[in-house]
């Protein structure tokens, strides 16, 4: 009898950045594997519910909503010591917050341009923050908690670089 490697019965992932573009779409294929997720997300709790609502219904006890800051060791310590709780452990974390200024902005088009040389070293100093420090903390602190066995998944993307542009 061949093992079905995508049966994720029992898992219990941690998800940063569980409510953007990539992050609704991991959820909903964990959920459909049969793990439970817990999503670590910025967004208030009642556009939560709505995209969470819109996008995957009434998914019960298999998904759990912590509006958490990633950058915030103190925020994703209460996290994890409630995720303890209620579970006991973390099968899995997947490091997926991230900033993104186009998709800040409220544009995922790519005639939206930025130019590279205008970037604000404040906005440069934020997405440094979230994308690799806040991947790093998390990491310390699940997998502080994390078995043998368990996986760390980091997700990264990349700017289009053009002469002069970057989108």
């Amino acid at each position: 009898m061949k093992k079905d490697i995508f049966n994720l019965s029992g898992k219990k992932i941690v998800l940063t950045g569980g409510l953007g573009l990539l992050g609704l779409n991991f959820v909903e294929a964990f959920l459909e594997r049969g793990a439970t997720v817990i999503i670590i997300d910025m967004v208030d709790e009642i556009t939560a519910k709505q995209k969470i609502q819109s996008k995957l219904g009434d998914a019960g006890e298999k998904l759990l909503y912590f509006h958490g800051d990633v950058t915030d060791r103190k925020s994703l310590e209460e996290i994890k010591e409630k995720i303890m709780t209620s579970f006991g452990n973390v099968d899995a974390l997947i490091n997926n917050a991230a900033m993104n200024p186009k998709v800040e902005a409220g544009s995922t088009t790519i005639s939206q341009k930025n130019t590279f040389e205008d970037l604000k070293i404040e906005d440069w100093e934020r997405e440094l923050k979230v994308n690799l420090t806040g991947a790093m903390l998390c990491s310390q602190v699940f997998g502080g908690v994390m078995k043998t066995g368990s996986t760390i998944i980091n997700i990264s993307s990349v700017y289009e670089y053009l002469p002069g542009r970057f989108y």
